[in-house]
């Protein structure tokens, strides 16, 4: 059934309609693709300048960089409820709805931070001593949270402003944004840490300054360029009569948005602990395998994010038969890319794997470790768009449930049990058996059509 669905999607394409929803895909596409390269780089500098301090501070910092994550995870579920919900007003028309979804998020975001910062300024310590760091590294690591705490407000702001610029058609300026954010990155970083312009040496506390100092320039220029552009930037305004809705709809698409990647963040740590377990040469090849399948990740991210985009229009004029289409669409060039992105690691798996290391018995598993993950790679971007897409419809409680369900109770018992006899190539290909058994589900909760639906019809009454 879907397969002759991919099919007659194929065949449309020839049409004009098909053919302007693909100018329509790649003209989003593409920005948001090199916004997240660009994005992607900001770490790698900080792990750079950070390695440059001390290897104490590089450790610190990596070791508390989950629960920062953690963090963003709540303002990704913000952002991708305003995102879903605004889209669909433009969709129906109600370009004043979308203005107040924007608006009402952006104070939504300010609250969370504000409770973000006082955990941080008041218990940070003991955060940082749930990790069991050496006191030395748990210094370190407590000042730095503090000052990323502290500055979440600028950091959950911003993802709210670059989606805004997607969702109105300006999105190639967040290219500039990210541009700004990695020049200040290094310039800033280096500074604090090579003494630049008589500054000082700040360690990783100038570090995580300039981080919240380089995103508060982008967010500067994002401002100007609505102003200029659009003629109106978000702003905060007192709740009106309809916050009340908005939140509850923000929370229909948010929950399963912030539930689904806290368990993959905890599935991963169980995942290391294991490997762990099993030996240092094990667990490298598991880290630097990871490492070189990220970058497989951009594709994916970037269609999601211009299919939620374009699928919201189209529900908000409840069109679901070009949503469908766009849906296949995406699906197709998603897994292409990933595809032959996946390939290309594995056919120079072990020349890549030589920058990270030169042990043999890493180099030497190397090949058979990388089939089951670049296998994977495709389904991965598979359930990144169904997924997102039925979140984005309100549909997502339930895949996401299930999802979490087939990764606890089925996947985890299963590498609990093999490990200790067949080692981590065994681990490797149940890694990949939990990407195809929710890849499944969620095409057949995609083919149900329970998706087809309008979230904001009882918005549209509030004036």
């Amino acid at each position: 059934m879907f397969q002759q669905k991919v099919v007659a999607q194929g065949n449309d394409l020839a049409n004009p309609k098909a053919s302007r929803l693909q100018k329509q895909f790649w003209g989003l596409s593409l920005p948001i693709m090199i916004e997240f390269l660009i994005g992607f780089s900001v770490p790698v500098v900080d792990s750079f300048f950070l390695a440059q301090i001390s290897i104490e501070a590089a450790l610190a910092v990596g070791a508390v960089l989950p629960i920062l994550v953690f963090c963003d995870v709540f303002y990704g579920s913000l952002n991708s409820s305003a995102k879903s919900l605004a889209a669909q007003a433009l969709g129906s028309g109600d370009a004043v709805l979308a203005k107040r979804i924007f608006n009402h998020t952006l104070l939504f975001v300010l609250v969370i931070s504000t409770l973000q910062f006082t955990i941080f300024y008041f218990f940070s310590k003991q955060i940082v001593q749930l990790l069991a760091l050496p006191p030395h590294i748990a210094a370190i690591a407590n000042d730095y949270l503090i000052v990323m705490g502290c500055g979440y407000g600028v950091l959950g702001s911003r993802y709210l402003f670059q989606v805004m610029n997607a969702l109105y058609g300006i999105v190639k300026f967040n290219i500039g944004a990210a541009a700004i954010m990695l020049g200040v990155n290094i310039i800033g970083d280096a500074a604090v840490v090579y003494n630049w312009f008589g500054l000082g040496r700040f360690g990783v506390v100038g570090v995580a300054i300039v981080s919240i100092l380089a995103v508060l320039a982008a967010l500067i220029y994002l401002i100007i360029v609505q102003k200029m552009k659009l003629g109106f930037t978000l702003k905060l305004i007192a709740p009106r009569k309809d916050f009340v809705k908005i939140a509850k709809l923000s929370t229909v698409i948010a929950i399963p948005s912030v539930l689904e990647p806290m368990s993959v963040q905890l599935f991963l740590m169980t995942i290391t602990s294991v490997v762990a377990s099993l030996g240092q040469t094990e667990l490298a090849m598991r880290i630097f395998g990871a490492n070189l399948f990220l970058l497989c990740i951009v594709p994916g991210l970037a269609f999601t994010v211009t299919s939620q985009i374009l699928a919201g229009n189209f529900l908000g004029a409840k069109d679901f038969t070009t949503a469908e289409q766009l849906i296949y669409i995406t699906l197709r060039y998603s897994v292409a890319m990933v595809s032959v992105m996946a390939l290309v690691i594995v056919l120079f798996g072990q020349p890549l794997l030589s920058l990270f290391t030169s042990d043999v018995a890493i180099l030497s598993i190397a090949l058979a470790c990388l089939i089951p993950l670049a296998l994977a790679e495709p389904l991965k971007s598979v359930n990144m768009v169904i997924g997102s897409n039925l979140k984005s419809a309100g549909d997502g409680l339930r895949p996401t449930i299930v999802g979490i369900v087939l990764t606890w109770l089925i996947t985890i018992p299963l590498v609990w049990y093999v490990a200790p006899q067949y080692g981590l190539l065994a681990i490797l290909w149940l890694l990949l058996l939990d990407e195809f058994l929710k890849c499944g589900y969620n095409l057949l909760r995609w083919s149900q059509g329970i998706w087809r639906t309008n979230l904001i019809d009882g918005l549209k009454e509030e004036k």
